[in-house]
């Protein structure tokens, strides 16, 4: 049997424990089993199962984990439950924004056979954040281009002790899948991970469905500068003639998307188009 394949299918059955049941269920294994056991389940339930430890062992655990996530989670367990900082994982790259692209792919190369990096952080000499930039982009760019070229400057971030809700309405319109993370003096707390993939409770939120609505969802393969004035009679038209406009018209054209138009039919229930 691969020495990998038993921890990886009982993060499965930790999932589906309480954080006490699942300590007691992890209690006999070695620390950096448990270790291993608890990043497969990411940094929130990993956090809310590490502190029913006792204190030493906790260290013990945390100090085990193969590429330091052990030393972020008891900096997370600081912050309030139900906040951005809960969710914080630590910060895959960051580099001076002078630094070539050539150096920051070769920094990058054996990482990226690990773990899915989306973003580099570029970061000045106090450490505050001034830009960030996709893995994709690096791709495209020069090796002599330095990282200033192909970043965003003055990126949108989040607050560590930013409680959840209010992060989700800060984001709602941005569809990025991962955010930085920064304190009150906007150095780099580290970046938080990919939205759902740490989802421990599902908050229901309900909205009225008057006669008539029309409801739109579209991955982050579309841009968020679309806007339904500006295609008079689009949202009248059928679902499926909706969905593949956006997609047409405002698909990223390196990336994937995916478009959900919700309507009613003529007998007033709802029928769906999508467009991928």
């Amino acid at each position: 049997m691969n020495p990998t394949e038993a921890p990886r299918r009982l993060s499965q059955r930790i999932r589906e424990l309480d954080h006490q049941g699942a300590a007691d269920r992890l209690e006999s294994m070695s620390d950096a089993a448990i270790g291993q056991t608890l990043a497969e389940l990411g940094p929130g339930h990993a956090i809310e199962i590490l502190e029913k430890f006792p204190a030493e062992r906790r260290a013990r655990i945390a100090a085990a984990t193969e590429s330091g996530e052990g030393e972020q989670w008891l900096k997370d367990w600081h912050y309030p439950e139900g906040s951005v900082g809960r969710l914080v994982e630590a910060a895959p790259a960051h580099f001076r924004p002078q630094t070539p692209v050539r150096e920051v792919i070769e920094a990058l190369r054996e990482r990226v056979k690990r773990e899915l990096i989306t973003y580099v952080f570029a970061t000045d000499e106090g450490g505050k954040l001034v830009g960030v930039g996709t893995f994709r982009e690096l791709l495209y760019a020069r090796p002599d281009q330095p990282l200033a070229d192909i970043m965003v400057r003055e990126p949108f971030y989040l607050r560590p002790e930013t409680s959840l809700v209010d992060a989700m309405r800060e984001v709602v319109t941005r569809h990025y899948p991962v955010y930085p993370v920064v304190d009150a003096e906007r150095h780099l707390v580290t970046h938080n991970g990919t939205v759902g993939h740490d989802a421990r409770r599902m908050q229901l939120f309900s909205y009225p469905w008057p006669k008539g609505s029309l409801l739109l969802l579209h991955s982050d393969g579309l841009t968020t500068h679309w806007r339904a004035g500006d295609y008079p009679g689009l949202l009248a038209c059928r679902p499926a003639v909706a969905a593949g406009v956006l997609y047409r018209d405002f698909r990223r054209r390196r990336d994937d998307a995916t478009v959900l138009v919700l309507g009613a039919n003529r007998h007033g229930t709802p029928q769906e188009r999508s467009a991928s």
